[in-house]
């Protein structure tokens, strides 16, 4: 059988080959205008032509996937021409990459599965490590002869977890409880509060009408004007308040690069507004103003050993039931893949609509960014917690007297 962690390797590893796809995709849409762009004001020039290039390649690295691009020094002096032929070239890469990304979606899916199966076995597993604990704490509660018990944070991996505001944790237990409101919150109402979203939007794009300028507006484009920014589906009061949560985290806005509505009308802006990859993430602040080198004792009393192994197991639970959580919203990622596999025929839009229609679809490829982070991250901090409170667990019940 794969080990555990072979399997959450194997999700993440196709995770990220999605995500890598997707970042392209929309880099070779920003390289594609930009020499739009240059050409129509005749700006072309070598040092355009060089950086253009340098893109693209990057682009090819990310991805495996080759432009056919003439070399710079084989084509003369003519930049219009040169930049004509790139643009032709970046097409070409956009349709390879887009053929690689709506087949790459069934991997997505098969390693989002991959992963929290392997999260779910992993959680069960340091359930049944809990177990073992609870049972011997039973054993030796009725022998004890003190009800406060020494604990200890020593070890890269306990105090490092047990890490809040820059500072080592002073109350493990109640820090714990504080810090068990947010996990759940991120591993389970958001992904139900994200697929919601998912669904509304596949609801608007799926039944949408792309035959008519009309159609178009009011079915697709006045609908999904309606809906909030889906970085806005996840309402926490703890989102800029700094590194409120255990492992030194906290969450805060990452504010994307601006989009320009395809048209005056206040549609086109609505629709941009949501095109804007901003989101809510996780981060770590540094630990150069954390003095490691003093690790301080604390005692817990024996309901608070009591507390901390419950708190453990709720933990665990966040993971055991990660796969089922996130179903709904895969559900919906299933059907927005749908929707990306077909050939729509937008030739009866106008040259604006039919521009919007591209920018819908940047927008509902953009959705996958919201199904990751914060959610595969604060899965990985959540095991933290868990092995360094088993940890601590452990230590006070061997040494109770």
């Amino acid at each position: 059988m794969e080990s555990i962690e072979s399997l959450i390797a194997s999700g993440n590893a196709q995770l990220d080959r999605f995500e890598a796809l997707c970042v392209a995709m929309e880099e070779i849409e920003d390289i594609h205008n930009d020499l739009q762009t240059l050409i129509e004001n005749n700006d072309a020039n070598q040092t355009t032509a060089v950086m253009i290039r340098e893109r693209i390649e990057k682009v090819e690295d990310d991805t495996g996937i080759r432009a056919e691009i003439p070399a710079l020094e084989d084509h003369g002096d003519d930049m219009i021409a040169y930049h004509q032929i790139s643009m032709e070239a970046v097409s070409g890469i956009w349709n390879r990459i887009k053929q690689a990304y709506v087949s790459e979606w069934q991997t997505m899916f098969d390693g989002f599965s991959t992963l929290f199966g392997g999260y779910r076995r992993w959680g069960l597993k340091q359930q049944a490590r809990l177990h073992r604990l609870r049972q011997e704490w039973k054993d030796k509660k009725p022998e004890l002869n003190e009800q406060r018990h020494k604990g200890s944070l020593a070890g890269q991996t306990v105090f490092m977890a047990f890490t809040i505001e820059g500072r080592m944790s002073k109350d493990p237990v109640g820090d714990m409880q504080k810090d068990l409101a947010n996990a759940k919150y991120l591993t389970q109402e958001y992904p139900k509060a994200l697929a919601m979203y998912l669904e509304k939007v596949r609801g608007i794009i799926n039944g949408g009408k792309y035959d008519s300028d009309d159609g178009f507006e009011s079915s697709v484009l006045g609908k999904l004007g309606s809906l909030e920014h889906p970085s806005q589906v996840l309402k926490s009061p703890i989102i800029g308040k700094g590194n409120v949560m255990l492992h030194n985290r906290g969450l805060e806005i990452k504010k994307g690069r601006s989009v320009k509505p395809v048209g005056a009308d206040e549609k086109y802006r609505k629709l941009a507004d949501l095109s804007v990859q901003t989101y809510v993430k996780e981060f770590i602040f540094t630990w150069s103003n954390l003095n490691a080198g003093i690790i301080e004792d604390f005692y817990l009393s024996t309901a608070d050993v009591d507390k901390l192994l419950d708190l453990c197991d709720e933990y665990c639970k966040c993971l055991i039931n990660a796969m089922e959580v996130f179903r709904p919203m895969q559900k919906a990622m299933k059907g927005l893949a749908d929707f990306a596999k077909k050939n729509i025929e937008t030739e009866r839009l106008n040259g604006t609509n039919q521009k919007a229609f591209k920018q819908m679809l940047s927008f509902v490829r953009g959705l996958r960014r919201y199904a990751k982070t914060p959610y595969r991250v604060e899965i990985t901090r959540i095991q933290g917690v868990i092995i360094a409170s088993r940890i601590i667990a452990s230590r006070t019940i061997a040494t109770a007297k």
